[in-house]
């Protein structure tokens, strides 16, 4: 019942064409990508000469209708897109859109980080996978996952939380050579700072302010970067966040100047005994050689 209500959905989706642009927009933008796309509309269109339209590149979540997007984008005159290689409706990578499009074409970085804590679920396409949760699994075949929970709360099971957030700042360097501006540089400045992410697919409120930031400053528009960020506008640049074990360890290890959740041992239970009903179910997903949003 629930996967057939999900496919008229995005059926539904599918079906509904992009707004028209307002006829006498000075600059009319057309951009196709995730959430974080989906906010710099959302600040791009506070410029009221800007008109700013948006179509999703992921299947399973909102509007993807592909005619209509093509016919914005050759109207426009700046294509954002990001710089995913997943598939999609429309375009399979950041090359095709240049090739598409040409010197309007402006590319986002996408960003994407795991290792920010020692366990975390995310839904990637439907399915939920749990990044740290492989070398769980794999102690839980030799102990029990009773006995993986008491050595995870006492700091003895370590999911590599360092080495993670590492290749995550390493992969978003190889992404950024499709890109008009790098994001790696802030990432890795600011994380051991404050928090970077919502969750591994959803950047903080902050990230999202500094994409814009620089999106602006490469395409040259004009806005009050230094006064237009109040806390309310902070507020709706906010991602959801997700289920997760942001510990002490964590903080330790990776060097944090700010604290980990207080709830963190609850949140380790009620995970591991996700990854438990999933391990005996069969449905258990390795990350381990997954496909990512990059």
């Amino acid at each position: 019942m629930m996967e057939q209500m999900a496919s008229q959905v995005r059926s539904l989706r599918s079906s509904l064409p992009l707004q028209q642009f307002k006829k006498n927009a000075p600059i009319k933008i057309a951009c196709i990508g995730n959430c974080i796309l989906n906010k710099q509309k959302m600040l791009l269109n506070l410029n009221p000469n800007i008109d700013v339209v948006f179509t999703s590149n992921l299947s399973n979540w909102g509007n993807y209708h592909a005619e209509s997007f093509k016919e914005r984008a050759e109207e426009a005159d700046i294509v954002l897109g990001l710089a995913v290689n997943n598939n999609n409706q429309l375009f399979q990578t950041p090359s095709d859109l240049r090739a598409t499009y040409g010197d309007k074409c402006v590319i986002v970085p996408s960003i994407w980080l795991d290792g920010t804590d020692t366990l975390q679920s995310f839904s990637i396409t439907g399915n939920v996978r749990f990044f740290g949760g492989d070398p769980i699994v794999e102690r839980a075949k030799e102990i029990g996952f009773d006995e993986v929970y008491e050595e995870l709360i006492r700091g003895k099971l370590n999911t590599d939380p360092s080495g993670r957030i590492s290749r995550s700042i390493a992969n978003l360097r190889n992404v950024e050579s499709n890109c008009d501006f790098p994001m790696s540089d802030y990432i890795e400045d600011t994380y051991q700072l404050r928090p970077v992410a919502n969750a591994i697919g959803h950047p903080s409120s902050i990230v999202v302010r500094e994409i814009f930031c620089r999106l602006v400053k490469t395409l040259n528009l004009d806005f009050k970067l230094d006064t237009m960020f109040t806390p309310h506008l902070m507020g709706r640049l906010s991602l959801p966040g997700t289920q997760r074990v942001f510990s002490p360890y964590d903080v330790e290890e990776l060097k944090l100047t700010y604290d980990h959740e207080p709830h963190w041992m609850l949140q380790a239970k009620s995970l591991l005994n996700l990854i438990r009903s999933k391990v005996k179910t069969g449905t258990y997903l390795p990350t381990e050689n997954s496909k990512v949003s990059y």
